[in-house]
């Protein structure tokens, strides 16, 4: 990247390494974690595709949406990590954190190319013998800040936010080839214009996020490569700088369409709390997420969105002003520091696509969404540590006493920086511990927020695990109370519990509510269709799993079930095509096996019979326990097989 390396050069990768080591041996206690059951069930350990690292697979990740989004290299590494270690936490982990060691290598290299580029005499000034230069200051603290800040534990502890540290990793690759395409000349241009748009292409697949990428060339555009060449020429430029970028705007336009297509069911109406209230709830989480990075005390990992906002509260007034505030400040000085004027667009274009202008979910911020945003602010403080080592150039002679006097405080700006990094690193290390479990998890969110309904939901699935019926029971009952309209989880989770403990009637209720609340999600009838069948009422049982495959063509449990329903009704026939169909997707399911040999036993064909329910017996314990997930009979009795 850097072709023959001058000796800065070679530190600063020295510096790079040494912060991206520091920064995996921080994360170290995260091996230890298991998984969370927010999300982690949807990527990981109830999700059967994973399973295979096939073709089929494969194609099916690309055509497909998971957990309402569209990033199928994020579900590829899923899929890479299960086929080393299975179901092992610690494959998943390692990974995130991995990434994220290297994400923090990359920073440093990223921050010391844009200072090199900003400020040449940077590169290779010393303030005093032996001493960094102002650039490799700037990128090995704006690295370790980038690395050890406790708002990035969200994005590399919880492994369904490995979309986070995945993107990002190929986002600072774009960045860093296009910087080399703007230097470069002749066959190199191309070769790093080339491997840019690829790394995009690659991040954008990998997490939705990565959409604002051929924006941030315009700003980088703007400076540090002053490619428009002053305010005049602006507008004659613009032109050839835009359809440069016109494949990267196409991936992104792609992706957005892909990523809206996803996420529709969960994009709350603009009418539902009013364009004001999108407008100061996207100001708040602007100021919000920059107090964070200054004071990360009290993080969550959910953010409730307010309630009752028509009227707005002081809070989102004094972040709204202190917005307009900020914004205007940036343009005052824009003539002179141009550098603010780039970190404040980045900044505010990285975290565009979940301000909060178009609401997705019930959440008002998320300590996940600064990973790659907060990068400016890092960098800024970076530069501003790089300020003390450096030294007068030319007219800046003039000022040498200055200088002078400024570097003998630069011992201070390193104790400065070094008690922040300590600061930052013992609450990495708290936050940390928060996402060991998910009975941990919830409990700390239900201490910083003793409202948060989605707390209260989770904590009761912990609940039902542990088979404490009564908790789980007044968790989901609690979370219901709090917010009915947008409880539909609880509800199914609800009707989940009463189904397990017999009580179908009740089962049916809840199950009912929850597909009325979200008429696209199959799981409902799925179990309405389970609660049915062990009612005997086989003819709406039927009429359920056909509701159930109709919204999810490829939901295995629910060809299973029918299966099953049909062997109940004595027709075989049509029960072995459905199970057959069902082990078709999820070729490790032991209770389908054994359905498939019961469906032919009962149809008196003796040899097959005794083959499935040998496939069946001769899944692993491993196998079995992945399995037992997507494997219901709907009767106590074949749930115990």
């Amino acid at each position: 990247m850097f072709g023959v390396m001058s000796r800065d050069r070679k530190k600063m990768v020295c510096l790079a390494v040494a912060a991206a080591s520091i920064v995996f041996i921080e994360y170290i206690p995260s091996l230890k974690d298991g998984f969370i059951n927010w999300d982690d069930n949807l990527y990981v350990y109830e999700n059967p595709d994973i399973r295979a690292l096939s073709l089929a697979f494969l194609r099916h990740a690309f055509t497909s949406y998971a957990a309402f989004n569209w990033h199928p290299l994020t579900i590829i590494s899923y899929a890479i990590d299960y086929r080393l270690m299975g179901m092992s936490p610690f494959i998943y982990h390692l990974t995130n954190i991995v990434f994220h060691a290297a994400n923090t290598f990359l920073v440093a290299v990223l921050v010391f190319r844009l200072v090199e580029i900003a400020a040449p005499a940077w590169a290779g000034s010393y303030s005093m013998p032996q001493g960094p230069s102002p650039a490799i200051a700037a990128s090995f603290v704006t690295a370790l800040l980038f690395g050890l800040h406790p708002l990035h534990v969200e994005s590399v502890s919880w492994v369904s936010e490995r979309k986070d540290v995945l993107y990002s990793f190929f986002f600072l690759l774009s960045a860093l080839a296009y910087l080399e395409y703007v230097s470069s000349s002749a066959w190199g241009k191309y070769r790093n214009y080339s491997l840019s748009l690829l790394f995009f292409a690659l991040s954008v697949i990998s997490k939705p996020m990565a959409v604002s990428l051929p924006a941030v060339f315009l700003i980088l555009d703007h400076y540090p490569l002053n490619r428009f060449d002053g305010v005049r020429k602006i507008f004659f430029n613009a032109g050839p700088l835009l359809l440069e970028k016109a494949p990267f705007f196409a991936l992104s336009l792609l992706s957005g369409i892909l990523t809206i297509e996803a996420q529709k069911s969960s994009i709350a109406p603009m009418e539902a709390v009013g364009f004001v209230t999108h407008v100061l709830v996207a100001a708040h989480a602007c100021i919000f997420y920059l107090y964070k990075m200054v004071y990360p005390v009290g993080l969550a990992p959910f953010y409730p969105y307010p309630k009752h906002m028509r009227v707005p509260g002081g809070e989102y007034i004094v972040s709204f002003l202190l917005f307009i505030a900020i914004s205007l400040i940036v343009l005052l000085v824009s003539k002179k520091h141009r550098v603010y004027v780039s970190v404040w667009l980045y900044y505010l274009i990285t975290l565009l696509p979940v301000i909060g202008l178009v609401q997705v979910g019930s959440q008002a911020a998320a300590d996940r969404y600064t990973y790659l945003p907060s990068l400016g602010p890092f960098m800024l403080a970076g530069i501003g540590v790089g300020y003390f080592f450096s030294k007068p150039g030319g007219e800046m002679r003039k000022k040498a006493d200055a200088y002078a006097l400024k570097n003998k405080f630069a011992p201070v700006a390193v104790v400065i920086a070094g008690t922040a990094l300590a600061f930052f690193s013992f609450f990495t290390l708290t936050q940390e511990a928060v996402w060991k479990d998910s009975m941990t998890l919830w409990n700390y969110e239900l201490n910083e927020f003793p409202n948060a309904y989605v707390a209260y939901h989770n904590r009761g699935i912990v609940y039902m695990d542990l088979h404490d019926y009564p908790r789980a029971i007044e968790n989901l009952n609690m979370a219901i109370s709090l917010n009915p309209n947008y409880s539909m989880l609880s509800y199914y989770s609800r009707g989940k519990l009463y189904q397990m403990e017999g009580d179908y009637l009740m089962a049916l209720k809840d199950f009912n509510v929850a597909a009325a609340l979200s008429p696209k999600f199959s799981k409902p009838h799925n179990d309405l269709g389970i609660s049915y069948g062990n009612l005997k009422q086989y003819d709406k049982a039927i009429l359920e799993f056909n509701k159930a495959i109709g919204l999810d063509p490829s939901f295995e449990e629910a060809y299973n079930n029918r299966g099953y329903t049909y062997l109940k009704m004595g027709e075989y026939g049509k029960a072995i095509k459905d199970i057959s169909k069902a082990l078709d997707i999820d070729p490790m399911n032991s209770g389908a096996y054994y359905n498939l040999g019961s469906a032919y036993s009962l149809a008196g064909n003796a040899e097959k019979a005794e083959f499935y329910f040998k496939k069946a017996s001769g899944l692993s314990a491993k196998a079995r326990s992945v399995s037992a997930q997507v494997n219901h009979d709907y009767d106590t009795s074949t749930k115990k097989r």
